[in-house]
């Protein structure tokens, strides 16, 4: 039984690297004096040219996912919402929120007027209570946007968006969740 010995890897692979290289720059050639006999020819090596493939220019959409608001005035911010959780640096402030809310929520109920406005009340300045109020284009205030508090459950905070007429008593007629790319969807 013959013995063989054992070649370490790296070893082995050195070994292999340094035989491909010599088989790939030794070269048979026709011999300068026209001979036909061939011989051994060192031949110079060239890579191919390799264009790196690079990670693409654009970035990767990001996943749209829920988000839960919370009206900011509460927290010892200006007027506006934060987003899911107060002080992680994600707040809209009032004017920017008014516009994305007319613009994209109050067309998902279908008792607010086209061409209706949102309104800004300050209802108890101690507490830094606002009301957020809907106007139709005729001038008359007749609806309520609540952000991020259930009036129908004691202001029970669930991140979720309501509109419901602004009399006694409270109703919601639509409860709307806002989406992280900026867009509202309809919950009930």
């Amino acid at each position: 039984m013959k013995r063989h010995k054992k070649i370490h890897l790296t070893t082995a692979l050195k070994l292999n690297f340094f035989i491909a290289l010599a088989v790939l720059s030794i070269g048979c050639v026709r011999s300068p004096s026209g001979g036909g006999a061939l011989g051994p020819t060192l031949t110079p090596f060239i890579l191919p040219s390799v264009t790196p493939i690079l990670p693409t220019e654009t970035p990767l959409p990001e996943i749209t996912g829920p988000q839960r608001v919370r009206w900011g005035t509460g927290e010892g911010y200006p007027p506006g919402i934060c987003l899911d959780v107060c002080g992680n640096g994600k707040f809209i402030a009032w004017a920017e929120l008014k516009t994305e809310l007319e613009s994209k929520m109050l067309p998902l109920v279908g008792q607010v007027p086209a061409g209706s406005r949102l309104n800004l009340i300050l209802a108890d300045s101690a507490r830094a209570i606002y009301i957020v109020r809907v106007v139709a284009p005729n001038g008359s205030q007749f609806a309520d946007v609540w952000l991020g508090g259930d009036p129908l459950a004691g202001w029970v905070w669930d991140g979720l968006v309501r509109v419901g007429p602004s009399t006694a008593p409270v109703q919601v007629w639509a409860v709307i969740q806002r989406y992280s790319d900026n867009s509202y969807r309809r919950v009930r």
